[in-house]
């Protein structure tokens, strides 16, 4: 039977998988909006020491003889060329009148008032710069004139400020994404934990048992323990229900073959026509071949059910195994006396306990015996013979009858087989099935020998360790 469960991705999986997404979400968040602040705040910083250096070089104009001319404060340029690689470019040009100084294809910026510097960032001889500019009103020789002022800085030291932050950046989110994921991962663990639990619960039960889980759980998952303690009260429910059903079917079956039986020994009694004594023993035979295969194949069904439907710590009780085979005996010592056989017995003196189901037990040691009794020659003998060790108690039953062959001691076990030499003996072939069965529910075991002087020895081996 296949029990393998359609399976999809594990619940800590998919959590992991889901934080694992946020996480990451949050940590690129973390990166594009840490290089956002450090642009602006490099666009900041470049503006303002642009604007400082602007301010410097216009408070340096002044008008000598009629003539505007500059001074320009070398100090405030080489401040702006001092960061790094940055080149450093200006203007200054008065309407009318031309040039005044600086390099006269750096494009002035769409000033609107004095003193109120324009930014912008254009390509210029092959950089990236940023340029500010401003103008101002001064009175020359040939009256107001407009001195417009441009300075301008590459932009390489702002991008590597801008990188470097970013590397900081990316590698504090690449650390904070680890380091989640590694709380997710215990976090999710701790979660599930109950989760594992109960597996574990349900794993280490015996495959028989049908009692309610006790655990303590979580509320969001009390539901799932609650659902699974109902099923298990139907499946019990519907278990006792079929136990009852299989022993009412057995009594309903066999007190009616048993009637018809009696009825038929009657009549063969009563009856002195030949034919009509030959039809009712032909009568006789099949009723008993019929009550005898109907009472294994009830047997079996209520050995398998007694073996597969309870737990079975529930089925097994503090028991006599001495006083089981006794009462067996006598319930099958009419069998044995209608043809003759007689037991020998070797049983001892005191009870030997053992923890075991009795009715299985009790199943065993009858179809072993009356397997003796059917197959054992008319006036012979069946010895039987109880013994215990230290950690084994041994139950021999050994008859005189056809033998069971070597190449067939195991498949006589199988249900519906019987031996090759069975001959005309009625039977179901469920006898030996049943006593494995029930030997192997409590880890015993069933052993065939041949008998000296012909016959068979089976002996039913059960654990001294199960003993309460």
């Amino acid at each position: 039977m296949n029990t393998l469960a359609h399976t999809s991705q594990s619940l800590r999986g998919r959590l992991l998988a889901l934080l694992g997404s946020a996480f990451l979400l949050l940590a690129l968040g973390l990166y594009f909006g840490t290089r956002t602040i450090a642009e602006n705040a490099a666009d900041l910083t470049q503006d303002h020491t642009l604007a400082a250096s602007l301010n410097a070089v216009a408070e340096q104009l002044s008008v000598v003889n009629g003539e505007i001319t500059v001074d320009l404060p070398y100090a405030a340029l080489a401040l702006l060329g001092a960061s790094g690689d940055d080149r450093v470019f200006y203007r200054v040009s008065r309407e009318p009148g031309g040039e005044l100084t600086g390099y006269d294809d750096l494009p002035h910026g769409d000033t609107q008032a004095p003193n109120q510097p324009v930014f912008r960032t254009e390509q210029y001889r092959g950089d990236a710069v940023r340029i500010s500019t401003t103008h101002r009103q001064v009175f020359g020789q040939v009256g107001v004139s407009r001195v417009t002022l441009s300075i301008a800085q590459s932009r390489d030291s702002r991008t590597d400020i801008i990188n470097g932050v970013s590397r900081n950046a990316a590698a504090l989110g690449l650390a904070f994404l680890l380091c989640a994921m590694a709380l997710a991962w215990l976090a999710s663990g701790n979660a599930l934990s109950p989760l594992r639990k109960l597996s574990l619960a349900l794993r280490e039960r015996q495959p028989h048992d049908t009692s309610s889980l006790q655990l303590t759980v979580p509320n969001d998952i009390a539901p799932v323990v609650q659902a699974l303690n109902g099923f298990l009260h139907r499946l019990r429910t519907n278990l006792t229900n079929t136990e009852t059903l299989i022993a009412d079917a057995a009594h309903r079956v066999r007190t009616p073959l048993t009637a018809v039986k009696a009825q038929a020994q009657l009549a063969l009694q009563h009856s002195e026509n030949n034919a009509q004594r030959e039809r009712l023993r032909d009568l006789l035979r099949a009723v008993d071949q019929t009550a005898r295969s109907t009472n294994q194949i009830l047997d079996h069904a209520m050995v398998t059910f007694r073996a597969d439907g309870f737990t079975l710590g529930e089925r097994f009780e503090r028991s006599d195994l001495c006083a089981l085979v006794t009462k067996t005996l006598n319930e099958l010592h009419y069998t044995a006396d209608s043809r003759d056989i007689a037991f020998v017995t070797a049983l001892p003196a005191l009870p030997l306990w053992l923890h075991i189901d009795p009715i299985l037990v009790t199943e065993a040691i009858r179809n072993v015996v009356d397997n003796a009794i059917k197959y054992s020659a008319p006036e012979s003998t069946i010895d039987i013979e109880l013994s215990a060790t230290s950690t084994m108690a041994s139950l021999l039953v050994a008859d005189r009858g056809c033998g069971i062959a070597l190449d067939e001691q195991e498949r006589v076990q199988e249900r519906f087989v019987r031996g090759s030499n069975a001959g005309e003996v009625v039977g179901s072939g469920l006898g030996l099935t049943i006593v494995q069965h029930v030997m192997t529910t409590h880890a015993g075991t069933v052993q065939f020998a041949p008998r000296s002087g012909g016959g068979t020895e089976v002996t039913l081996q059960f654990p001294i360790e199960r003993q309460p």
